[in-house]
């Protein structure tokens, strides 16, 4: 019994001087304690980004390349002007380019977006034909003696440098079969010309959609 009352009155003595040195060790090195600490969280923060970047770039990797590229374009529309209307005029024609450098093909389509003629214009942004392209556009092609077409030789522009040509004309033969048009907008087309010279007498924006075809 007195034996191991000795042996007990031994050991306390050791388990004290054990967590002693320890406090000790932590209280003398607290800056490289805390230095370690700092480090391997670094290292396991920058781990982790690099293997971010990877995952990154993988999902990435699989994105298709987007683009499509006109001449005569601006924030989405074509836009077209003539500066002299008359009966008889030499056709006017234009012709507009668009260009698929991406990798996956593209169905474009074009729709009147606004008009303006001799001065007056009517537009989808507002009035009788707010939101209403094809009743504009059915407006165009029924009130005046002018035919106002543009054309496509295709609606889908193949991936890789795939191209599509729209034809933009105005015709006004001299005799467009309504004699009471040809009159009217002769007329008009003369008097707009004197009282303002140097002024475009037509100009038509169009709106461009384009859409991805999925492979």
């Amino acid at each position: 019994m007195e034996e191991l009352e000795k042996q007990e009155v031994e050991q306390k003595p050791e388990k004290k001087k054990k967590k002693s040195v320890l406090g000790i060790f932590f209280s003398r090195n607290k800056i490289g304690f805390f230095l370690i600490v700092f480090f391997t969280l670094v290292a396991n923060a920058f781990a982790w980004f690099i293997y971010s970047q990877i995952v990154s770039t993988e999902v990435t990797a699989n994105v298709k390349a987007w683009n499509i590229t006109m001449n005569g374009e601006h924030d989405g529309v074509l836009e077209f002007t003539l500066d002299d209307l008359y009966p008889g005029m030499t056709d006017h024609t234009e012709t507009v380019m668009i260009a698929n450098t991406g990798d996956l093909d593209a169905r474009v389509t074009f729709s009147i977006h606004s008009i303006t003629v001799m001065g007056q214009t009517y537009s989808i942004e507002s009035g009788t034909y707010l939101n209403d392209p094809a009743g504009l556009q059915a407006f165009v092609d029924s009130t005046y003696p002018f035919t106002i077409t543009y054309t496509t030789n295709t609606n889908v522009v193949q991936a890789e440098n795939g191209q599509l040509a729209l034809y933009f004309s105005v015709v006004w033969p001299y005799e467009s079969g309504d004699d009471a048009k040809d009159t009217l907008w002769g007329e008009n087309a003369y008097a707009y010309a004197q009282e303002h010279p140097g002024v475009d007498m037509l100009h038509l924006t169009l709106d461009v959609s384009v859409t991805q075809i999925a492979s």
